[in-house]
């Protein structure tokens, strides 16, 4: 008699393989362009191995279209192709190898919602704004025990950006915690202070630190934790998040009774663009405050993410010395923050899952394909005592006018 696991084999690779397929030709999946390099050729070919084994038939291809965007067809071509594995050994031993490799290159997942559906309109900063909470916890914040902490950067043509911001604030004032337990503070940097209106009265403190280089998110996150010596706990939290109203509540609890430092998700859902405004959506007058309708909604996963959202004490934040201000530009500066917390004490990560809003990729290698700040990995700080979270940090440097605007906008989180 077969094993369970034999007899689930098919339906189990047939489910891996028609994610990869989707991942290979869908724009919203190159969510890390380092990874995605190594991983896309790979997802090709289980594609091209999908569609052999589905007859090899321009239905396949159509089946693949539907499955992509639709939970439904999803399952029905996964059915498909997984009744085909059984009688295709070579092709089917073929295809487990490529998936495993796409898997281990991409470390990516797909997730689709039953009634996933775009919505027939986008969601503007302006949609939202006769939500905006009346004004900052009472007393200011001052005798807050966590500091939440946004950095952000928005070029000259960042509208959605701009829109991803006021939706994250706005999510952390939907809380269950109550408001006067934390304080929530905005970095902006960039050439001038272009998210001020809009998001100062979302704020307790709103800090515009001038940089016409490089969006530069460890000196952001190291001037919040300066600006902060008052609270005992951080939140640092990118500003296209979108917080559960019940997560505060949670981080606060969790660094109160000692865990001094986690990561409270296991993956980030990077959502497509429609999901974003489904998403930003239950934040509307009018909506229901109950949170994110996952059944809705369709991105694709990273997983092992170092940041997006870490929680950790003050002390612990100093011990580590604060994230290093080398790192500008595009990833790793939350790698190395993260080794550096391991170094110091355990490092939880909690499960679940929480959305990256969606938004225009921004330049993530150079002409060599390299990260910007892949030559920093591994090398040791600067000699103690170095000074974090100096608000003047940059600006005695010239006026760069476009091309430091470009490249603000290019590398902005």
């Amino acid at each position: 008699m077969e094993s369970r696991s034999s007899r689930s084999w098919p339906r189990t690779l047939a489910h891996r393989a028609i994610t990869q397929s989707v991942i290979a030709t869908d724009p919203d999946a190159w969510v890390n362009e380092s990874s995605w390099r190594k991983a896309a050729p790979v997802a090709s070919e289980v594609r091209r191995t999908v569609v052999e084994l589905l007859s090899g038939t321009p239905e396949a291809e159509s089946l693949l279209g539907r499955a992509a965007v639709s939970a439904g067809a999803f399952r029905a071509t996964a059915e498909r192709l997984s009744l085909r594995l059984p009688d295709c050994g070579e092709l089917s031993t073929r295809l487990l190898g490529q998936v495993r490799q796409a898997e281990a290159l991409g470390h990516g997942r797909m997730w689709l919602g039953e009634r996933y559906a775009p919505r027939a309109a986008e969601v503007s900063a302006a949609d939202l704004s006769p939500r905006r909470p009346a004004g900052p916890a009472p007393g200011g914040g001052t005798d807050a025990e966590l500091a939440v902490i946004v950095p952000v950067g928005a070029g000259s043509r960042a509208e959605g950006r701009q829109r991803n911001f006021v939706a994250a604030l706005l999510a952390a004032h939907r809380q269950t915690l109550e408001r006067g337990r934390y304080r929530i503070v905005v970095v902006e940097q960039g050439p001038e202070p272009r998210c001020a209106k809009l998001l100062r009265p979302l704020a307790d403190d709103y800090v515009f630190a001038p940089n016409r280089g490089p969006f530069n998110k460890s000196w952001a996150l190291n001037i919040g934790a300066v600006r902060t010596p008052g609270q005992p706990y951080l939140c640092l939290l990118d500003g296209d998040s979108l917080l559960e109203p019940h997560h505060l509540e949670l981080f606060l609890s969790r660094l109160r009774t000692g865990d001094s430092a986690f990561l409270p998700f296991r993956e980030v859902v990077f959502l497509d663009r429609p999901s974003g405004d489904t998403a930003v959506a239950t934040l509307m007058p009018g909506a229901e405050t109950g949170g994110l309708d996952w059944s809705e909604l369709r991105g694709f996963s990273l997983l092992e993410v170092k940041g997006f959202c870490l929680c950790v004490s003050r002390s612990r934040f100093l011990a580590c010395g604060g994230y290093d201000e080398r790192y500008r530009g595009w990833g790793d500066e939350d790698n190395e923050f993260h080794r550096r917390l391991v170094e110091t004490g355990p490092v939880t990560r909690l499960p679940g899952r929480l959305v990256h809003l969606w938004h225009e990729r921004p330049q993530m290698t150079g002409q060599d394909q390299r990260r910007p700040n892949a030559h920093l990995i591994g090398t040791p700080r600067p000699a103690p005592p170095v000074r974090i979270g100096d608000i003047d940090k940059y600006r005695p440097e010239p006026d760069v006018s476009a091309e430091g605007e470009e490249l603000h906008a290019q590398h902005g989180q």
